[in-house]
C-alpha cells in the first residue's frame, strides 16, 4: 500500500476527498484476491519529503499501530522492512 499524506483528494478529481488507509487496504486487498486468493499486504509505503523528520517518524509509527504493518518512506529507511515481511 502507498500513501502520499498531504494530498486532500484523489488526483484530478478535487471532488472525491482521500479514503482512510484502512479503507484503501480493505478494497484493495478484496479486489486482489479476486485473482489471487492468497494475496496479502506486506507493508506500506508513505511518501513523507514534504515532512520533517520528526512529524515523519510520528506518521509512520502511528499508522504501523493503525494497520498493523511494517511501514517506510523508502527514500528515508528503505524497504527492508516490508523486503523481510514477505
Amino acid at each position: 500500500l502507498c500513501h502520499e499524506p498531504t494530498r486532500e483528494h484523489m488526483r484530478g478529481v478535487p471532488e472525491y476527498p482521500i479514503p482512510t488507509l484502512t479503507a484503501c487496504l480493505e478494497l484493495n486487498l478484496t479486489m486482489a484476491t479476486r485473482t489471487n486468493p492468497a494475496a496479502k499486504f506486506v507493508g506500506v509505503a508513505i511518501n513523507t519529503s514534504t515532512l520533517t523528520d520528526t512529524k515523519a517518524s510520528k506518521l509512520l509509527t502511528e499508522v504501523e499501530a493503525e494497520l498493523g504493518l511494517p511501514t517506510v518512506d523508502p527514500l528515508r529507511n528503505g524497504v527492508a522492512r516490508i523486503v523481510d515481511n514477505l
